[in-house]
């Protein structure tokens, strides 16, 4: 009876593996062939216009059109229903990674494609929840189709919470000097209070009896026996939050296992922002209803959260309004609340936060970004408005009113995200200057919009004397993204992401919630919206309990993150922690394609072997 091999015996080689992150927006590989990892759109794109078909690889590089662009996705609410494209982007993809040539066309049966990853050990991420017959078929076409040695299936937070740099003190870091420097006096024979005594006085101790702290730069040894030290403090439990594209999960995990009973979904992502916000700006100004992929880079770089969601006040008159913009201006624009901006834009017709967004043109090549994707021409973001708040944050030293808000280099970016430069005063010849031409402005783009056939409350704005379409963004820029908090404003009957998370850890075993509360880890493409962190961690204190820690962090790139703990699994020493913890969970080709006979030889065995080993959502583990 032939017997399957244990996964004990097998190691592979760090250069023979490839992690792959498959991402119902966006792939993203990684080997160690290549210093960064690679980035690629998860679809086929297919020009209207031309009717030219685009790869993920040359996407980039050779649309130059995005008018009319149809997108072929492989995934549906975040699972896989185009293998065949599914199958022609990773063969892109891979060729890509590796430097392989194209295949040839004269080869039907698609013999050159079918060993792209003979000998290699592959590391790809699956949907959370997937369907067994999704999991089967993606371990078939791994094995059989590519010819993989070895893989390992399994979710992006079971990636994110091994990131070095999403660690509570990561090796060099100043929190890792300080809890280095606690330690060293915990362990002084005198006792922490004299060590603190001792380090207070004016006179120093003399060279020769000062005890060094080891730094992560002084040398290897110094900086590996830091770490090993340091990894002790890695969290036992996390609550991953991934805002993904389709769907956003509240992961717990408990030593480094998803406890699937605690799991919650929110059924809204990034796609139905974006879908959101492509259909208000077809309704209001221009038909958007054919630019994705545009509306996505819009929504990306000028939407963001507020503050809170504020009290509502009930039909404010305008001396009301007034006061309210009086608040506002003298406040930080990271400190506006949702109710706050609605009065706002009301009262002002956008004011601080009015954004014009250039489109692109689609007649001339584009030679730069801005001009594939266009830019915002004035308001906040813009070139003018960042130079402004640079000038204004070197004569105030960076403070802008009173405020509650840390004066950080983060707080102020946020800032200058959000709005534009405060007048100095109301009466300033300077603040008189801007509102006049403002008012010009409006004056114009009324009277040459009131000739077309705008639909909406607000009509397109064109530049009739330089061809110029230009978008105008206000509440939008705040409203859709308030969706994933109040998923009530687009019709869900869903909790928002705030309660999704305390849901999900009140789910979890008596015995880690408290710890679950100050380990809440953001990842996903939707994470890094302006204010998400801070919108997140006050609303999870209001349903924490009083006397328990509530620590939010975004990791340092979330949508990379698990690209970067599958990284510093697979670079971790053999002897160490991680590098077992990978082994184990490698599954070889000869486990996976072993028959259990006590099944009559009927096959399936791999199947049953690949849920035991993964550990998924329907292995018998998660079920007990």
């Amino acid at each position: 009876m032939p017997t399957a091999s244990s996964s004990s015996t097998f190691a592979p080689s760090a250069s023979d593996i490839i992690v792959l992150d498959n991402g119902a927006s966006h792939l993203r590989l990684w080997s160690t062939a290549v210093p960064h990892p690679l980035v690629l759109p998860n679809f086929i794109g297919r020009s209207r216009s031309t009717r030219t078909t685009y790869l993920p690889a040359a996407f980039s590089a050779s649309c130059k059109d995005l008018g009319g662009l149809h997108l072929r996705i492989p995934f549906e609410r975040g699972h896989i229903i185009d293998w065949p494209a599914l199958k022609l982007i990773w063969d892109d993809a891979f060729r890509h990674l590796l430097a392989l040539p194209a295949a040839a066309s004269g080869d039907p049966k698609g013999k050159a494609k079918a060993r792209l990853l003979e000998g290699k050990t592959v590391i790809v991420t699956e949907p959370y929840f997937d369907f067994a017959e999704e999991q089967d078929a993606l371990d078939t076409v791994l094995f059989e189709e590519y010819g993989a040695d070895a893989i390992w299936r399994c979710t992006p937070a079971q990636l994110a919470v091994w990131d070095e740099a999403n660690s509570a003190n990561p090796p060099g870091s100043a929190a890792a000097n300080r809890a280095e420097a606690q330690r060293a006096q915990k362990e002084s024979p005198a006792g922490p209070a004299a060590a603190a005594a001792a380090t207070a006085t004016s006179t120093p101790p003399p060279p020769k009896k000062t005890r060094s702290r080891p730094s992560a730069s002084a040398t290897p040894a110094a900086a590996s026996t830091l770490a090993r030290r340091l990894k002790l403090v890695r969290p036992e439990c996390t609550v991953v939050v991934d805002l993904g594209f389709s769907y956003t999960h509240a992961v717990p995990l408990v030593r480094n296992d998803v406890c699937w009973s605690a799991v919650r979904r929110l059924d809204l992502g990034g796609k139905l922002l974006t879908n959101l916000l492509k259909e208000t700006l077809s309704f209001r100004q221009w038909d958007m209803m054919d630019e994705t992929y545009l509306t996505n880079v819009v929504k990306e770089r000028c939407c963001f959260v507020a503050a809170a969601s504020g009290a509502s006040p009930r039909a404010p008159s305008s001396v009301g309004r007034d006061r309210i913009v009086r608040d506002m201006q003298a406040r930080r624009p990271s400190e506006w609340t949702f109710a706050e901006l609605i009065e706002y834009c009301k009262a002002t017709g956008g004011g601080r936060l009015r954004q014009e967004w250039k489109l692109p043109d689609y007649e001339t090549v584009p030679q730069s970004d801005d001009e594939l994707y266009g830019y915002i021409q004035s308001g906040p973001g813009s070139k003018d408005e960042r130079d402004r708040w640079q000038r204004r944050n070197d004569e105030d030293g960076g403070g802008v009113g009173h405020s509650s808000v840390p004066d950080d280099d983060q707080g102020r970016r946020t800032d200058a995200f959000i709005g534009t430069v405060p007048p100095s005063s109301p009466s300033s010849p300077a603040s008189n200057s801007a509102r006049a031409h403002a008012r010009k402005r409006r004056r114009a783009s009324t009277a040459s919009s009131s000739s077309s056939s705008g639909r909406g409350s607000s009509s397109p704005s064109h530049d009739a004397e330089a061809g110029e379409q230009i978008l105008t963004l206000t509440t939008e820029r705040f409203t859709v993204p308030e969706s994933l908090f109040d998923p009530r404003l687009v019709g869900l009957d869903q909790c928002g992401v705030a309660e999704l998370v305390s849901d999900a850890i009140a789910a979890m075993p008596e015995t880690y919630r408290e710890m679950a509360w100050s380990n809440i880890l953001l990842i996903g493409g939707c994470a890094r919206m302006v204010g998400l962190e801070r919108r997140m961690r006050d609303e999870l204190r209001a349903l924490a309990p009083l006397d328990v820690p509530v620590r939010v962090r975004m990791a340092q790139d979330p949508s990379l993150s698990p690209i970067n703990g599958a990284k510093h699994l697979i670079t971790s020493t053999p002897t160490s922690l991680e590098y077992r913890f990978l082994k184990s969970h490698l599954l070889h080709r000869s486990e996976w394609s072993y028959k259990d006979t006590t099944t009559g030889g009927g096959g399936g065995g791999g199947g049953v072997v690949a849920s035991e080993r993964f550990g998924g959502w329907s292995s018998r583990s998660a079920r007990q």
